[in-house]
């Protein structure tokens, strides 16, 4: 992959942080238990491999509380249609919760793509170049922004890679359903509304 397409790459993902895009199932409730699946087929039962697991599991939870303290949650009303009446076309609107990551969800981010080329290294027993991680950013910022690549990847990957992306993931998820009644009435598919002014 040219170097100048993956800086491009990274340009865009980075400007896409700081706005405002549709929460939805697939990127906060599927994956992540799609990633915690893929772990569980994987995942050896040896003791060094449980501590590893224990300290992937701390580190996932911290970064992702800390990703979700600088995430930002609000209720838009978006026009779906039209109707012509009397005063002419009338816009009908329906409530639409977005959500942006922000300067901390990029730094949390980017600590886990850097503790997942330092678990290739050390546990992978692979020698990465400069070529090759930058292609695993790369991979990572697809994956990120088309959440349905992962679904793709069933069958590979270590299980440590696997733990990292399903425990975050999920606790990223659990951490915003408990900062905002909106996003949780998303993901949990809650019949109660909420008021649009409630998370600007």
């Amino acid at each position: 992959m040219p170097t100048i397409v993956v800086v491009l790459v990274i340009i865009y993902f980075i400007r896409e942080q700081f706005s405002f895009g549709t929460v939805g199932r697939l990127e906060y409730i599927i994956i992540p238990i799609f990633a915690l699946y893929q772990f569980l087929a994987v995942f050896k039962a040896t003791q060094m491999d449980f501590v590893l697991l224990a300290i992937i599991a701390i580190i996932s939870i911290l970064i992702s509380r800390f990703q979700a303290n600088g995430s930002r949650v609000r209720i838009e009303k978006v026009a779906t249609y039209w109707i012509d009446n009397d005063q002419g076309e009338q816009p009908i609107y329906k409530k639409q919760v977005t959500s942006q990551g922000g300067r901390r969800y990029l730094l949390g981010w980017g600590a886990i793509v850097l503790i997942q080329i330092i678990l290739e290294l050390f546990f992978g027993h692979e020698a990465l170049n400069g070529s090759q991680i930058w292609g695993e950013v790369f991979k990572e910022i697809i994956s990120d922004m088309f959440a349905w690549v992962h679904l793709g990847d069933a069958g590979q990957g270590s299980w440590y890679i696997w733990a990292l992306t399903g425990i975050s993931s999920a606790s990223y998820t659990y951490w915003m359903s408990r900062k905002s009644p909106a996003f949780r009435s998303v993901i949990l598919k809650e019949s109660h509304t909420v008021d649009y002014e409630e998370e600007k």
